[in-house]
């Protein structure tokens, strides 16, 4: 038996059921951006909760509304210095993943 009870070997589990290898590294991924991401909008928005808000999102995994808040700073880029762009970026993707790969699951268990 695997960590989650069920015969299948599995990288984790969590809230929302079995997770492979590949699902496990993105969250690792997302684990690591999300603070640094946080800090970018912070930076971005001073003096309001957006940060603190973006990070409410990802830990609800409210994914719409983080990837809304990145997509807002992507908007003007003439704002972000250094490798900040190329951070959001890289963060939006990730997302595209972790959804696409959410719905796929979904669809594979209720087919099953």
């Amino acid at each position: 038996m695997s960590r989650c009870g069920t015969r299948s070997p599995v990288a984790g589990c969590g809230p929302r059921g079995v997770y492979s290898d590949l699902e496990v590294n993105k969250m690792r991924v997302l684990d690591e951006l999300v603070p640094i991401i946080a800090d970018i909008i912070g930076a971005h928005c001073a003096g309001t909760r957006a940060r603190e808000e973006f990070i409410r999102a990802c830990l609800r995994m409210d994914w719409t509304e983080a990837q809304a808040m990145v997509q807002g700073m992507l908007a003007e880029p003439w704002h972000l210095i250094g490798h900040q762009e190329s951070r959001l970026r890289q963060f939006l993707e990730l997302m595209q993943l972790v959804q696409g790969e959410s719905a796929s699951s979904i669809a594979d268990s209720l087919a099953a």
